[in-house]
């Protein structure tokens, strides 16, 4: 299953396989399971409230930025505004590289 998926914690889990991540929110009840990259550029961030799994086929390319968050979607309000503070300082860091 590949979907991917706001900040509504809508579905149990997401599996993004073998393909080049956007820009974007990934935000599930559980578990997300990754084996693709982060194209350059981007920030990708995922959130689940069990578990992160990054296979061995993923990377985060050169100008990329990533963040992993383990955080229950009860916790949806809180969730809301660590996401967007995570964004807002991966987005900070990455203007000050350039």
């Amino acid at each position: 299953m590949t979907n991917t998926v706001g900040n509504d914690c809508d579905i149990e889990m997401l599996e993004l396989s073998n393909q080049m991540l956007p820009s974007d929110n990934y935000s599930v009840i559980h578990q997300v399971m990754s084996s693709s990259m982060v194209d350059n550029d981007s920030l990708v961030i995922f959130v689940a409230g069990n578990n992160i799994q990054l296979e061995s086929k993923f990377e985060v390319l050169a100008g990329a930025q990533f963040i992993a968050q383990i955080l229950d979607c009860s916790e949806l309000s809180a969730r809301q505004e660590l996401e967007n503070i995570l964004k807002r300082k991966a987005e900070l860091i990455w203007t000050l590289k350039r």
